[in-house]
C-alpha cells in the first residue's frame, strides 16, 4: 500500500485544480465539501449542480455539510412529486426505499470524536419526529439543513401507508486514516449508528469513516464507456450505407458482467445515462413480473418473456463470441438490467438463472440524430413521459452544439461530460440552463427557483424555454449571465449559501430589467443589450442585493415568512421588481471602495 502521504498529497492536488477551476472565487473549503460528498455517494453518480446543491455547511449546520434524500434511488428536489401538497400516495409507492446521506467533511489529517459527539448532537435534534420544523429553527437550525432532513421526514410522512424502507447513511470524510483512528472514535461512530437506528426504528445504520486513500480511490475511478461482452449467438446485419447492427442471445450471467464494475462488481449506472427513465424499482408491476420469473426455476426461457435491451455504440467488432465495444450507451432496456443485477448480483455462480438468456440488439452508430431516433423509437413502444424524451429533440441537439462551440458542455446526457473529464466548471445542465432563461429571458425568478420541472414535463410551459424559433445564441449568454450573477453574490459581504440560492434570480431579472427598461420575456430582447460582462457588473448587482435585502427583511417581519418561501412567491418577486425606486448603481465597485 502507498504511503498515506503519497495520498494527501495527490488529494491536496485535485483540491488546488478544483478550486482554480471555479468561474468565481470559492472557498477552498465548500471545494472540500462537494469532492467529500463526490466521495461519499460516488456509486449513486450525481452531477456537479445535484451534489453542490446538498451542501449545509455553515452555522446552525448540525454537524452536517452535506444532505441528500433518495426515493426508488432518484433524488429528491423542492419540486418533487411526493413534497408537493396535492399529492396523494397510490400502491405503486409500496415498500419504497427512501434513504438519507449526510456528509460531514474535514479537511483535517485525523479523525476527531468531537466531530462525531457534534453531529450526533445535531442529529438527534432534526431526527426526533415530535420535534417541529419551527421548534428547531428556533433553536438555531439553517434553513438549509431544516429544507433537507425535511425532505426526508415529510417524504417519510407522506408515504407512511405505503410502508416505505428508511435508512440513513453517514460519512465522516476527511484526510486521515480509518484504519487508525483513535478508540474514542470508533466508541462515538457506534454510538452515532445506535442513535440513528433508535430515531428510526430501522436495520444497522451505515456510518462510515472515509479517508485520503478512500479519496484517491475514488478519484481514479475513471468511468469506462467501453465494454466486452460475450455472446451464445449472434446475426449480424449491414445496410447499403454500411451501417452495422447485431442481434445477439446473451446469458444472464455474462449480461450480468457486462452491466457490472470488473474492479468492485458495483453497478454501472453510467452507462444507462442515454436512457430515457429512471428505475422504477421494485414498485413497478413490470419489474415485479421479471423478478418473479428469474426467481422461478420452472418459468419459460428468460427471453421470451422480456423484450431484451438495446445498446448503442460508436465501434462493434468480434472476435469468436466475444463483442468489443466502445462509446457504449444502454438506451432501452434499463429495468430489465437493474432487475437482473438486484436479482442475480448475489447469486451462486450454480444459480440455474444464470443460464438463461436476454435478447440483445447492438446498433453500430455516432451520428447523433440516428442515435435520438433509435431512444424515441425504443422508448415508445412502453409508456414514457413525454418529458423523459426531451433530451432528444432536435432544440437540445442544436443547444448542445452551439454551447461545444462556446467552450460550455451541456449535460444533455447526464454526467457524460464529467465522466469524461470536462472541467466541471463548463459543465452546464439542463435544470441550470432552464432556470437561467427562466429568470433572465422569461422574468420569472419565482418559477426558477421554485417550479423550473415544470418547464420540462409541460409541453407548452416547455416550448416557451426549449423552441426551435429561439436564436440559438441566447442560451450560453443567459447561462454565463446568470454565473456572472452568482459569482458576484458570493463575493458579497455577509453572504451566506441560502441567501445567495434565494436572492441569485430575482437578481438576474431585476438586472436586466432595469437595462430593459421593462420585464423581459423574449430572446430578442436580452440579446440586443450586447456582452455579458457590459450588463452583469458587479455594482449593478450590488444595487440590486441591497434593495432585496430590504425588501426580504421587511416582508419577513411583516408575514413572519421565511426568505426561501419568498423568493418562490410571485406576489413578492413581483412587487419587488416593479418598486419605484430602485437604487442608484455605485460609480465605485463595492469591492474597491476604500
Amino acid at each position: 500500500m502507498a504511503p498515506l502521504s503519497n495520498h494527501l498529497t495527490i488529494v491536496n492536488s485535485e483540491l488546488e485544480a478544483r478550486v482554480a477551476e471555479q468561474a468565481s472565487p470559492r472557498p477552498r473549503s465548500e471545494v472540500f465539501d462537494v469532492l467529500a460528498a463526490e466521495v461519499a455517494l460516488k456509486h449513486l453518480d450525481l452531477t456537479p449542480e445535484e451534489l453542490e446543491g446538498g451542501l449545509t455547511d455553515g452555522g446552525g449546520d448540525g454537524g452536517i455539510d452535506a444532505a441528500y434524500v433518495f426515493l426508488n434511488q432518484e433524488l429528491v428536489t423542492e419540486d418533487h412529486e411526493v413534497l408537493q401538497p396535492d399529492f396523494e400516495a397510490d400502491a405503486s409507492y409500496r415498500r419504497a426505499s427512501l434513504s438519507l446521506w449526510l456528509v460531514q467533511a474535514k479537511e483535517e489529517k485525523n479523525f476527531k470524536s468531537g466531530t462525531l459527539i457534534t453531529a450526533a448532537a445535531g442529529l438527534g435534534d432534526l431526527l426526533d419526529l415530535q420535534q417541529s420544523r419551527a421548534k428547531l429553527a428556533r433553536d438555531g437550525y439553517s434553513e438549509l439543513i431544516l429544507d433537507r432532513i425535511f425532505e426526508f421526514r415529510n417524504a417519510l410522512s407522506t408515504l407512511r401507508s405505503m410502508h416505505p424502507v428508511p435508512s440513513v447513511n453517514f460519512s465522516y470524510v476527511c484526510l486521515g486514516n480509518p484504519q487508525e483512528v483513535a478508540k474514542t472514535v470508533e466508541v462515538k461512530a457506534k454510538a452515532l449508528q445506535t442513535l440513528l437506528k433508535t430515531k428510526l426504528s430501522m436495520g444497522d445504520p451505515d456510518v462510515r469513516l472515509l479517508g485520503a486513500k478512500e479519496i484517491w480511490d475514488a478519484l481514479k475511478e475513471t468511468p469506462s464507456y467501453g465494454s466486452e461482452l460475450r455472446v451464445l449467438e449472434s446475426f449480424a446485419h449491414e445496410t447499403a450505407d454500411s451501417d452495422r447492427s447485431y442481434v445477439c442471445l446473451v446469458t444472464l450471467k455474462e449480461y450480468l458482467s457486462f452491466i457490472s464494475d470488473k474492479h468492485d462488481g458495483s453497478y454501472r449506472d453510467y452507462l444507462f445515462d442515454g436512457n430515457v427513465r429512471h428505475h422504477e424499482g421494485s414498485r413497478a408491476s413490470v419489474n415485479r413480473e421479471i423478478s418473479n420469473s428469474l426467481a422461478d426455476n420452472d418459468a419459460p426461457e428468460f427471453w421470451w418473456l422480456n423484450n431484451g435491451v438495446t445498446v448503442i455504440c460508436s465501434l462493434a467488432s468480434s472476435q469468436g463470441k466475444t463483442f468489443a465495444l466502445d462509446d457504449v450507451q444502454i438506451v432501452n432496456g434499463l429495468q430489465t438490467s437493474r432487475t437482473i443485477y438486484d436479482a442475480l448480483g448475489g447469486a451462486a455462480p450454480t444459480s440455474p438463472a444464470l443460464s438463461r438468456h436476454v435478447l440483445v440488439r447492438i446498433i453500430e452508430s455516432d451520428d447523433p440524430s440516428t442515435i435520438n431516433r433509435i431512444i424515441r423509437a425504443t422508448n415508445r413502444q412502453t409508456p414514457v413521459k413525454e418529458e423523459s424524451l426531451r433530451a432528444t429533440d432536435e432544440v437540445q441537439l442544436l443547444v448542445d452544439r452551439h454551447m461545444l462551440d462556446q467552450g460550455l458542455f451541456y449535460d444533455r446526457r447526464r454526467n457524460y461530460y464529467k465522466n469524461i473529464g470536462k472541467p466541471r466548471a463548463k459543465i452546464v445542465s439542463v435544470k441550470a440552463l432552464t432556470q437561467a432563461m427562466l429568470a433572465i429571458v422569461l422574468g420569472k425568478p419565482d418559477d426558477a427557483r421554485a417550479r423550473p420541472g415544470d418547464y420540462l414535463s409541460d409541453d407548452d410551459q416547455y416550448e416557451t424555454v426549449f423552441n426551435n424559433h429561439a436564436k440559438v445564441e441566447i442560451y450560453p449568454w443567459a447561462i454565463r449571465a446568470q454565473k456572472l450573477v452568482e459569482g458576484y453574490l458570493s463575493k458579497a459581504p455577509g453572504m451566506t449559501t441560502s441567501e445567495k440560492n434565494d436572492s441569485r434570480f430575482i437578481v438576474s431579472t431585476d438586472i436586466v430589467k432595469r437595462k430593459l427598461g421593462y420585464l423581459p420575456s423574449a430572446a430578442q430582447h436580452v440579446l440586443g443589450l450586447g456582452a455579458v460582462d457590459e450588463v452583469i457588473t458587479e455594482e449593478e448587482v450590488a444595487a440590486s442585493l441591497s434593495d432585496l435585502r430590504g425588501a426580504f427583511a421587511k416582508e419577513m417581519k411583516i408575514s413572519e415568512s421565511a426568505r426561501d418561501k419568498l423568493s418562490k412567491n410571485r406576489g413578492f418577486t413581483s412587487q419587488f421588481l416593479n418598486r419605484k425606486k430602485p437604487s442608484m448603481v455605485p460609480l465605485v465597485s463595492p469591492s474597491k471602495a476604500p
